[in-house]
């Protein structure tokens, strides 16, 4: 069903099939606009698109949303691809890499090595968007705004309607604080699991209370981890 159907099915004005045909409306538990899987009619491409609802603390979320994606550029980020604002429905639209939450994946059935390389890129976001000279504090980085890619555990940061530029330490330091709790999640399972923890709290506490003294730190624990974990891999195979 496409087209048309789906536009009044889903409430969304048949003026939106000049740009794309929708094809799936995503179940998102966090997000606050409503938002599609859909291709886009001009290039083929397949995009996740967020419309507004109307409201106008809506509109100001999706504001919010592409200003901010505007002013990052990192792999590990969502892409802002179109910018709509303008249109009768306001939408933005951004690329789709055969995504999944990682909240709806089995990090049980991932490697080590996969688990802990998806740690690492999670750190990378949010250092990344610390270093900025107007930093950005997310204020949601959890499983659910985390999407990977299933065959290639690559890992984009999405959602970022309740984003904030911000100098303020307490709220850096939140995001801080939830990216350890989610390191600990993701990589507290499997042999060695207590270890690493423990590891991840260790070198955690000195990222936690200061991002550029601790940075390096937690970072270099993980490659170690990352490298251990491969050498152990191989010899398991030889």
């Amino acid at each position: 069903m496409h087209g048309a159907r789906l536009s009044e099915l889903w409430g969304v004005p048949e003026g939106i099939q000049q740009y794309f045909l929708l094809e799936q409306k995503l179940a998102l538990a966090l997000s606050t606009e409503p938002v599609f899987l859909a291709r886009e009619q001009s290039s083929g491409m397949r995009m996740w698109v967020k419309f507004s609802d109307g409201s106008e603390e809506s509109l100001r979320r999706l504001a919010v949303e592409a200003d901010i994606l505007r002013s990052l550029a990192h792999p590990h980020v969502l892409s802002l691809k179109i910018d709509k604002r303008d249109f009768e429905v306001p939408f933005i639209g951004f690329p789709w890499l055969a995504e999944q939450p990682l909240a709806d994946m089995d990090a049980d059935a991932m490697s080590g090595a996969d688990r802990i390389r998806l740690a690492l890129s999670i750190l990378e976001i949010v250092d990344y968007m610390q270093g900025q000279d107007e930093p950005v504090v997310h204020g949601r980085i959890n499983t659910e705004n985390l999407w990977v890619s299933p065959s290639t555990c690559w890992v984009r940061l999405a959602s970022f309607g309740h984003a904030v530029r911000s100098t303020e330490e307490d709220e850096l330091l939140a995001d801080r604080e939830q990216t350890l709790n989610l390191l600990s999640e993701l990589l507290g399972r499997g042999a060695n699991a207590e270890e690493l923890k423990d590891k991840i709290v260790e070198y955690g506490i000195a990222w936690a209370e200061s991002r550029r003294n601790g940075m390096d730190e937690l970072h270099g624990m993980l490659r170690r981890q990352f490298l251990s974990s491969v050498t152990a891999d191989l010899q398991a195979i030889s």
